[in-house]
C-alpha cells in the first residue's frame, strides 16, 4: 500500500515492537505467515534502537543479491523518512551498500547462508523473523 507506514495494517507486530523498544527482553522472536509485516517490524525495531539506544547492529539476511537489491533501499527509506534517524547518519565513504554509520555505530546487512531466518542483532536485542 503507498504511502507513509502505517502500524495498523498489522497491528499483531505492535506488542513485539514494544518489548523491543522497552528493552525488558533479550530476544523477541516472531513466528507469522509470509507477507505479514515482518520486515516493516524489523525496520521498525532497529530504527528504534539506533535512534534511542544506539549499538552496533547486525541484519542477517537469506542472500547478499536480496540484501543489496530489495532490503538496502528500505534501510535507506527508513533512514531518510525518520528525521531524528536523517540527522545521525554519517553519509560518505563510510556508508556502503551494506554498512551504515548511524550515531557513530555500524548497521551492518550480511548474508547469512546458514541459517533460514533472516534475524536483527545488537548489543541490546535479537529480533528473529
Amino acid at each position: 500500500m503507498p504511502g507513509p507506514r502505517d502500524p495498523k495494517l498489522a497491528p499483531y507486530v505492535i506488542e513485539p515492537e514494544r518489548v523491543v523498544a522497552s528493552g525488558s527482553s533479550r530476544r523477541v522472536i516472531l513466528m507469522l505467515r509470509v507477507q505479514t509485516g515482518k520486515t516493516d517490524a524489523a525496520l521498525d525495531c532497529a530504527g528504534q534502537l539506533l535512534d534511542q539506544r544506539p549499538g552496533p547492529i547486525l541484519y542477517g539476511g537469506p542472500k547478499k543479491q536480496f540484501l543489496t537489491e530489495q532490503f538496502e533501499p528500505r534501510v535507506m527509506s527508513l533512514l531518510g523518512e525518520a528525521p531524528t534517524l536523517t540527522a545521525k547518519v554519517a553519509r560518505g565513504k563510510r556508508m556502503t551498500k551494506t554498512r551504515k554509520p548511524v550515531a557513530g555505530v555500524p548497521a551492518r546487512l550480511d548474508a547469512c547462508r546458514i541459517i533460514r531466518r533472516a534475524e536483527i542483532r545488537s548489543r541490546r536485542a535479537r529480533l528473529h523473523r
